[in-house]
């Protein structure tokens, strides 16, 4: 699949809001893999933009920052909206690292994509969520059937008595 290498990072300066280019948090470059639903458009964004262009370009041409990102997009106004007050941009990491793992990814596989350091500090902040981890991994392990010896139905299939 298509990745994005991730190299440096632009967090926002609290004393300018302006961002302030640095080495990624772990000082190591990452690649990312590109969801199926971005594909298109980072292909496309890729052959199109001019040579050290932003891949995710604000309406100006430069870097999205919290500050211009909230106020563009309405978030506070969206968030309220639909029940969600006091939702964070922040929030989005966390959920898509609930999401990554409910999908059945492993805690290599998140730290990975979310950048940290260790796989320690990932099941520091989201061990809970692997506790259904051994029981999907069990289920995914091949079946032999053996006609004398029946295996009972997995408990996240309906039972066929």
């Amino acid at each position: 699949g298509l990745g994005v290498r991730i190299h440096r990072a632009a967090p926002q300066s609290k004393r300018t809001s302006g961002a302030v280019f640095g080495p990624t948090k772990s000082h190591q470059p990452r690649t990312v893999p590109v969801p199926p639903t971005l594909e298109a458009y980072v292909r496309d964004r890729i052959d199109s933009a001019p040579a050290g262009s932003y891949l995710f370009p604000s309406p100006t041409g430069a870097i999205w920052t919290n500050t211009n990102f909230r106020v563009r997009s309405r978030w506070t106004e969206t968030t309220q909206s639909v029940g969600l007050t006091g939702t964070t941009i922040h929030d989005l990491r966390h959920t898509a690292a609930s999401l990554l793992i409910a999908a059945g990814a492993d805690v290599k596989a998140v730290q990975m994509i979310l950048g940290h350091a260790t796989a320690t500090m990932t099941m520091d902040l989201y061990g809970h969520l692997f506790s259904e981890a051994p029981w999907l991994a069990m289920e995914r392990m091949p079946v032999f059937p053996d006609p004398e010896h029946p295996v009972a139905p997995s408990r996240h299939e309906p039972d066929s008595a």
